[in-house]
């Protein structure tokens, strides 16, 4: 078993959880106390997990993924005035996709356009368009219950399937030099492949993710197509264009 499988392994364990003692990973996961205590320490270095004598826990910050209910909360005015800039770029008639997130739970609110049809991987999302009398497709696969969202390689094996006249995609975190980053492979490989099946691509994401760091970055985005709305500038930001919200 590889040290991917491993991790994926605890942190689905950890799943709903404050804490995991480290004879419950041992029981679950094939291999020697050495070994684990090496992909703990590496997950640690990773900000995935917090190490305490005699297991882990999760890391309470908005990178390392807090449930989406409690980061809603977190930025609001700023997350709102993005979600409605955003609303405003969806035209009638549109196939548009919206990722999970609190920015994009958001967004919502300012969508009014019914002729539009929505593909998206968010629970909450789903559930709130439905609402809306909005025509909505929930993406299948596996459900994280820290994101309330599908995701997996059915999921983007779906996702690739249709094509996008608009995106709208979630950050957890946004480097000056690196890009959008995210902590979550799954989650990295989807946010990747939406960026092959869409005409324009926009990231939402407020002042408090730039310069914070997590695992995975977004590999092979166009720059011409991909833009991040935010709410502050960011001169030293360069990977993309940024659109400010009033």
């Amino acid at each position: 078993m590889k040290y991917q499988q491993r991790r994926d392994i605890i942190l689905h364990l950890l799943e709903g959880k404050e804490k995991l003692s480290f004879q419950e990973i041992e029981t679950a996961v094939d291999a020697s106390p050495a070994t684990l205590r090496r992909d703990l320490e590496r997950m640690e270095s990773n900000q995935l997990i917090q190490r305490y004598h005699g297991g882990i826990r999760s890391i309470d910050t908005v990178t390392a993924e807090t449930p989406i209910k409690e980061r809603h909360n977190v930025n609001l005015s700023e997350k709102r005035r993005i979600a409605q800039k955003a609303a405003s770029l969806i035209q009638p008639n549109e196939l548009i996709f919206i990722d999970s997130g609190s920015t994009t739970l958001s967004m919502i609110d300012f969508i009014t356009d019914n002729s539009i049809t929505v593909i998206t991987n968010g629970i909450l999302q789903a559930q709130k368009f439905k609402e809306k009398n909005i025509n909505c497709f929930l993406l299948c696969g596996f459900m994280s219950m820290r994101s309330n969202a599908v995701m997996g390689k059915e999921t983007v094996r779906l996702l690739k399937s249709f094509r996008y006249d608009k995106a709208f995609l979630g950050a957890n975190a946004i480097d000056l030099k690196l890009g959008i980053l995210t902590p979550d492979d799954n989650e990295c490989e989807l946010k990747t492949a939406i960026l092959g099946c869409t005409k324009e691509t926009y990231v939402l994401a407020d002042n408090s993710k730039f310069g914070k760091k997590s695992m995975f970055a977004l590999q092979d985005a166009d720059t011409a197509s991909l833009k991040v709305i935010t709410d502050k500038a960011f001169p030293e930001f360069t990977c993309y264009e940024l659109m400010i919200a009033d």
